[in-house]
């Protein structure tokens, strides 16, 4: 049988590092990752380059520079030695063609990893894995390989050139406005790659807050994915047209029945017109009962391969099916923990609703170890808010309502936001001169 040859891009390695001693400032624009390239030496010039660049800038990117300061440390000959250099330091003379090479690079490392991730999943199959271990192992791999897996971390220039580039440019601060003033002025928003909790009691409007975050969003035109293990599509959309349109629940439960003809009339006109806007919206609704988050996770990463999801709506966390064996406690547990890992890996904002206890019922107010199976939940979110609609004399005060960020781990702002509850149409509003 004969040996296929691994891919390989040296000689765009070659290229693209000649550049480099060329014009020493391209070293700031090259987005690669060292371990794209595929010689050893390669990856340590280019680690050595950098590291070069932010300490001495460009002068001191010379073959007789670096060799003074490798020998000395015994490292020339991680770098391919003194004559490797001098002749990497004369192949190119232009760098109108470095984007090129980066992307040859860039492939040739993708190709290594499917093939990589192929032997992966080919052992895991022969060792009988769980079928759901493998298509998560799967999934996880080529999302991994379509993103190109940048770096989490590095050296501190590194990152702190990332920050400044994103602070000069005009790129879009890195937080999405919920739309509410109230919970916007404390927090400023959400910020993408976050896991935010949403709790309240049954039939406390958890769901209503998310979606009227959700209408904000989507017209600010993010990419949504609303996953329910509560309601279906159609429960979705109905409520959303409800909302949207200002259709009162009752007379959109009765198909415009329980009214005259002539405000029939004009609440279906409200109706198309709602149906029109939220059809222009970059949206997806998913009825997922019975999934469970691996399940959920498979969906999410394959949607995103197609175009960057940018806010999940998880509703709500303790009806996701559990996998395995484990209690109730240590499968939400485990459930929480996963979507606080895909929020960082999508680098979308994920608002997971929650259930409260039936002991919050008995308190004033709900507060963030009210939350079941609070433990784990409490420890992985990033924001924790909480709804709460109050009672005065058995009568619900719509009014009054208020969401209490209990946790922040962004900005640190916590506080109570008054807002108040439309309940004919389902939906929270900032509640004003309070």
């Amino acid at each position: 049988m004969s040996i296929r040859e691994v891919p390989s891009s040296f000689e765009s390695e070659k290229m693209l590092l000649g550049q480099c001693f060329l014009d020493p400032t391209l070293i700031a624009k090259i987005t690669l990752n060292p371990e794209e390239m595929s010689r050893d030496f390669h990856q340590n010039l280019f680690k050595t380059l950098r590291w070069l660049y932010e300490k001495d800038g460009p002068h001191g990117i010379n073959p007789v520079s670096i060799a003074e300061r490798l020998k000395p440390l015994h490292k020339l000959s991680e770098v391919g030695g003194f004559e490797y250099l001098m002749n990497l330091s004369s192949v190119a003379n232009t760098t109108a063609n470095a984007e090129h090479f980066q992307q040859l690079i860039r492939e040739t490392a993708q190709q290594r990893k499917c093939i990589a991730l192929g032997q992966e999943i080919q052992e895991a199959a022969y060792k009988r894995s769980p079928i759901t271990d493998i298509l998560e192992l799967a999934d996880k791999g080529l999302f991994e390989i379509r993103k190109g897996k940048e770096s989490r971390g590095g050296e501190i220039g590194v990152v702190l050139r990332e920050l400044t580039r994103q602070i000069s440019t005009d790129q879009e601060p890195r937080f999405y406005p919920t739309g509410l003033q109230g919970i916007d002025g404390l927090i400023g928003g959400l910020e993408p790659g976050t896991y935010n909790i949403l709790g309240g009691f049954t039939s406390s409007g958890k769901t209503a807050l998310g979606l009227t975050m959700l209408i904000h969003f989507a017209r600010e035109k993010r990419h949504i994915h609303y996953l329910s293990w509560e309601m279906g599509r159609l429960a979705l959309g109905s409520r959303l047209v409800t909302m949207v349109g200002q259709i009162p629940t009752m007379v959109m439960r009765s198909n415009f029945k329980n009214v005259g003809d002539e405000q029939a009339k004009e609440y279906y006109k409200a109706f198309v017109q709602a149906c029109e806007e939220i059809s222009s919206w970059p949206m997806h609704l998913y009825d997922t009962r019975g999934y469970n988050v691996a399940e959920a996770r498979g969906l999410l990463l394959s949607d995103n391969a197609k175009r960057k999801i940018d806010v999940v709506f998880v509703d709500y966390l303790q009806l996701i099916r559990r996998s395995g064996l484990v209690d109730r406690e240590e499968g939400v547990g485990n459930i929480s923990h996963a979507l606080q890992v895909l929020a960082a890996e999508l680098d979308a904002v994920i608002i997971a609703m929650a259930q409260l206890n039936r002991e919050a019922a008995k308190e004033k107010r709900p507060r963030i170890h009210h939350l079941r199976e609070s433990g784990r939940i409490e420890q992985d979110g990033d924001m924790v808010m909480l709804v709460h609609i109050p009672e005065a004399n058995g009568v619900v005060q719509d009014d009054n309502a208020s969401v209490f960020v209990e946790k922040n781990r962004v900005t640190g702002a916590l506080g109570q936001v008054p807002v108040k509850f439309i309940r004919n149409f389902a939906y929270f509003a900032d509640r004003y001169g309070e």
